[in-house]
């Protein structure tokens, strides 16, 4: 690529990196490598490993959910995306990274949609980046003083962790390094599962397979997570640099050359799959590319799927029924972020 041969700044011609980097600051976890990469996983993996994240997600996030459960079951109607599932999902990523103390759910998602403006700002429009700036300055104000207090006096919250992890009696992490990963899990972690969550309900609408999971929610509610994380990857595209030159099915890829990898399409490759466009919980392919792969792969694979699992269940266990609304719209948007708008159905309570 002429601007690494040039030994220009190859994020200069980077189509979806540099808004990234732009609006989350530097270093950004997804898109380093080397030691800076394994130091800053090694302040996140722990705390999301299987043992630890289920005792929490069991305390935390399953009494949210069987709350919002119940309440829409005793109403009777819902849209499952905007009133159950993202909100329990908000709420998922809020408690497990000890953000509850310091944060509402609110402010967690209206910091979300202004970095995803800036995250996805490949025109680098200076009015949309204000709009990131202003969620990033805030996101100090809340977080400093807090990741102050903890580089003094150390807990077992997440946050500490991201300081300390490896560290022991020696400095903690630059607190610059804290916020921009901070900031890609709420870009990455916080909505995702309730979009993964939402596109399952609607493939298992479409495939008319809710009664498998009321047969049996320990077989195929894992199934329900799983296909649908492969039908619409909740983030859709990503983007890397290979660190050699290399070549992938007859294509030429330099070292350092920016490329975007179409993970949505990857999990509907028509060589790897029967009937790709189609959901089906029963289908024997199980492999997807929804949480990437290899060193990037994503920290919050088990957490993600946990969350859902339990939406489910709880939903199941507060319903009889759950029926699609007459001639309910449901737009399914977005690229880098993909889910269903909104699902509005009619529940008929136990």
């Amino acid at each position: 690529m002429a601007e690494v041969a040039a030994g220009k700044d190859p994020w200069a011609s980077a189509s979806s990196q540099k808004p990234l980097r732009r609006t989350l600051g530097d270093p950004v976890i997804t898109l380093v490598g080397g030691e800076m990469h394994d130091d800053l996983r090694a302040g996140v993996d722990k705390k999301l490993q299987p043992r630890p994240i289920s005792k929490l997600i069991e305390a935390s996030v399953r009494p949210i959910a069987r709350g919002h459960a119940i309440e829409l079951a005793a109403r009777g109607e819902a849209d499952l995306v905007g009133e159950y599932f993202e909100p329990v999902s908000v709420e998922a990523l809020r408690h497990v990274m000890g953000l509850d103390p310091y944060v509402d759910s609110a402010t967690l998602v209206r910091w979300f949609k202004m970095l995803a403006q800036g995250g996805a700002n490949v025109m680098n429009d200076p009015a949309i980046y204000e709009i990131s700036d202003q969620a990033a300055r805030e996101i100090e104000e809340v977080l400093l003083p807090v990741l102050d207090e903890l580089a003094k006096k150390p807990d077992d919250s997440m946050l500490s962790h991201m300081l300390w992890a490896n560290r022991e009696g020696g400095e903690p992490r630059d607190r610059n390094h804290i916020l921009s990963t901070v900031k890609i899990l709420l870009l990455g972690g916080m909505q995702e599962p309730g979009h993964a969550a939402s596109s399952s309900a609607l493939g298992l609408f479409e495939s008319d397979q809710w009664g498998l999971l009321r047969e049996d929610q320990s077989k195929w509610i894992p199934q329900a997570v799983l296909e649908g994380l492969r039908w619409i990857a909740p983030i859709g595209t990503t983007g890397r640099q290979p660190a050699r030159d290399i070549e992938f099915r007859g294509v030429s890829i330099p070292k350092d050359h920016l490329v975007e990898t179409v993970l949505a399409s990857a999990n509907r490759d028509e060589s790897h799959f029967e009937r790709p466009d189609v959901f089906d919980i029963e289908r024997n392919e199980k492999a997807h590319q929804a949480f990437g792969g290899g060193q990037h792969f994503c920290a919050g694979h088990f957490f993600g799927r946990q969350v859902e699992r339990i939406m489910f269940e709880e939903l199941l266990a507060a319903t009889k029924d759950i029926t699609l609304k007459d001639g309910a719209d449901i737009p399914v948007t977005g690229w880098v972020f993909r889910a269903p708008r909104s699902i509005e159905v009619s529940l008929q309570a136990v």
